[in-house]
């Protein structure tokens, strides 16, 4: 009984050994590749800098070309990353000052869906801003931060209105906007929205997703949860 034993211990102690010499000796099957969404890049190259003018030609291609369809848009001068700052401002849009003090200025950029806003054909568009690490910050950053869009809420129409609301689209002078609210029915808990009515009879939508180091503020809610997930997929 006891060889019978020996003999089986033995030939499971065998094929226990090659199994594991077979898994040592085949190679590992490579990583997959991850679908990286594109970065499309619409370059200024100018020797006088970032004029209104030569950024809202470019903004304008941006706006109507099938390239930028469902990719992170920069936009560069001679190659270098234009500042959140000078670029917006160059468009006609402020972003609230205590804001703009937190921000990583060369971390910005516009998201164009595939889908367009039904009541005008205009793009549903989406502005991405970054917050800076600031692991000295004095108070409490956070609290801060939702102080400071809560501020921004009272004039945040008028100052992105000329990138999420292109007056090819829209009447310039929007005539009125509700009170931003939460949205109860979706799980982002950092999302708030509001409704929008032009003085040229359009309607329109105007929300922001803030979470982690990121801000996204978009006129259209389908387009800003689209962004939202990009950024932040972490299935792959």
């Amino acid at each position: 009984m006891k060889k019978i034993i020996i003999v089986g211990v033995v030939i499971l102690s065998g094929v226990l050994l090659w199994f594991f010499l077979l898994r040592t000796n085949t190679p590992s099957q490579a990583p997959q590749p991850v679908d990286i969404l594109p970065i499309v890049s619409y370059d200024i190259q100018s020797r006088d800098g970032v004029t209104s003018e030569i950024m809202e030609a470019r903004f304008s291609e941006f706006l109507t070309e099938e390239k930028s369809v469902n990719a992170w848009t920069e936009f560069t001068h001679n190659g270098q990353t234009v500042s959140a700052q000078e670029g917006l401002s160059a468009l006609g849009t402020t972003v609230e000052p205590s804001i703009n003090t937190l921000l990583d200025q060369h971390q910005w950029q516009l998201y164009k869906c595939e889908d367009t806003i039904s009541s005008t054909g205009a793009p549903s568009l989406v502005i991405s801003l970054t917050f800076a690490l600031n692991p000295n910050y004095p108070s409490n950053l956070y609290k801060d931060q939702l102080d400071y869009l809560a501020t921004w809420e009272q004039t945040l129409l008028t100052d992105v209105r000329t990138v999420l609301f292109p007056k090819a689209y829209f009447s310039i002078t929007p005539s009125q906007i509700s009170v931003f609210r939460n949205n109860p029915k979706h799980s982002f808990v950092g999302l708030r929205e509001t409704n929008v009515s032009f003085s040229g009879g359009e309607t329109g939508y105007i929300g922001y997703i803030f979470v982690g180091d990121e801000l996204l503020i978009g006129n259209n809610l389908e387009c800003l949860v689209e962004a939202q997930e990009l950024l932040f997929d972490t299935s792959a």
